[in-house]
């Protein structure tokens, strides 16, 4: 938890994923006209508070006064860049979490409630589609288009049109993500 994070909320990384204090993350840089990546450790800094129940000693996510995570550099790709302490804004990070698989310790994204960018697509194709399918249904002109002079047999032709586009795009994506 800290001050720039929505109510009762963790700080999370890209994928929604809560970031704490010794996480291993990647995020990307520019480096001239391209992108790189780097590996870093999430710094953090002890914080001991007070309660009725006695002095509790935590360590807690370091941040900037904007809310940017400090974070160690561990190693970049293409060698490039030579600080070793920079800040990143949270929603550029990606936390890996350790997996063990066989008494063997590997790092891995964990998994996340957000849906992926292809989730997203879909489910928008697919929601237009549903909208011109109800538009094959309407026995009236939407206010929409009826100041442009459009006619039912024009609106429900634009309908077809596009519920056809629209299948032929779900089916390229479907092709591209299987």
């Amino acid at each position: 938890m800290n001050e720039f994070s929505p109510a009762g909320s963790a700080l999370l990384d890209a994928r929604g994923i809560p970031i704490t204090a010794g996480d291993t993350v990647i995020y990307g840089f520019g480096v001239g006209r391209s992108v790189a990546m780097a590996e870093a450790v999430v710094l953090g800094e002890e914080v001991t508070e007070e309660t009725d129940w006695g002095t509790h000693l935590y360590e807690k996510v370091s941040l900037t006064p904007s809310g940017r995570v400090w974070i160690r550099v561990v190693r970049r790709s293409y060698g490039s860049g030579s600080k070793p302490k920079v800040h990143v804004a949270p929603d550029r990070l990606v936390v890996l979490k350790p997996h063990y698989d066989a008494d063997v310790r590997l790092w891995t994204l964990p998994p996340s409630d957000l849906p992926t960018q292809d989730e997203v697509t879909r489910h928008r194709i697919t929601n237009l589609m549903e909208a011109y399918t109800n538009d094959l249904r309407a026995d009236t002109v939407p206010d929409r288009h009826c100041y442009d002079g459009w006619t039912l047999e024009r609106f429900h032709a634009y309908a077809a049109k596009r519920l056809k586009e629209l299948r032929k795009e779900l089916r390229e994506h479907d092709d591209r993500t299987t």
